[in-house]
């Protein structure tokens, strides 16, 4: 009499039972506690807004707080630049300044129809800082910076 005999167990494998471990396994890592050892996926970054401030132009400012805790803290604020009322498109291209620091919000002021100035009393560095936005020319009154790179925009101090 032939007995048909599974090739996996022939082998000494048993394929089924190693599958249920595998998942499980990742089942255990991923779907219930979580990433392994707290680290969160790369990429993912919490954001809200911080505040919203319009000008007698028409210039819409948009605060917007960041917070990416990967392996290390990662904390911005930036604004954004639009025109009218209406949503601002987050893109890059409306994006004019990103700082980490100083948890009170800048101070905006109409300089005249084509220039703004944005001040700070504190920050602790500078990722970037565009100096035009469409026809705008952008002005930073930045107090300090607490780690200056070359290319950031002049402080009180450095004046």
């Amino acid at each position: 009499m032939a007995v048909a005999v599974d090739p996996c167990r022939r082998a000494g494998r048993h394929a089924s039972s190693n599958n249920w471990i595998v998942f499980a396994v990742f089942w255990w890592t991923f779907g219930f506690s979580g990433p392994p050892f707290g680290i969160p996926f790369p990429g993912v970054c919490i954001s809200g807004t911080l505040d919203r401030v319009s000008t007698p132009g028409g210039l819409d400012f948009e605060f917007i707080y960041t917070n990416c805790d990967t392996l290390a803290k990662e904390e911005t604020k930036s604004i954004f630049l639009s025109r009218g009322p209406g949503l601002i498109k987050r893109f890059d291209e409306n994006e004019i300044l990103r700082y980490d620091g100083s948890d009170v919000p800048p101070t905006i002021t109409t300089i005249n129809a084509h220039t703004v100035r944005i001040s700070i009393d504190h920050v602790s560095s500078v990722a970037f800082a565009k100096d035009r936005w469409e026809d705008v020319t952008i002005v930073y009154d930045i107090g300090r910076i607490d780690f200056p790179r070359a290319g950031d925009p002049p402080t009180r101090q450095r004046r």
